[in-house]
């Protein structure tokens, strides 16, 4: 039986505080105080902020990040995005116009 993954949305008008794990897809629109562990691919849109670290597969950053990314496969800045904290990842893209601060640990990441 194969299962259809629905993604979990925080909605722009929610504000959450506390961590989240174990989901195999998360879009943040609203405010995240906490951190993100062990999830599968992470979208962090336009009018989303985490407070936080996180642990993902993928994170794709629109909206803004304050607070230490691990990604075991790759992470995506967009033009809109915003990073504070160090990045460690194997695979990262920084478009123009995106906003980082902060330092890059590249290189095989530890399962």
């Amino acid at each position: 039986m194969n299962a259809t993954i629905i993604p979990t949305l925080i909605d722009r008008n929610c504000l959450i505080t506390g961590n989240i794990s174990g989901t195999p897809f998360i879009r943040i629109e609203g405010v995240l105080e906490g951190d993100i562990l062990e999830v599968g691919n992470l979208v962090i849109g336009e009018s989303g902020t985490v407070n936080g670290n996180i642990t993902a597969k993928t994170i794709t950053i629109f909206g803004e990040i304050n607070g230490d990314v691990v990604a075991t496969e790759s992470v995506e800045i967009r033009n809109s995005g915003k990073v504070t904290g160090t990045v460690n990842t194997t695979s990262l893209t920084i478009e123009r116009g995106a906003t980082y601060d902060g330092s890059i640990i590249m290189g095989k990441q530890k399962k």
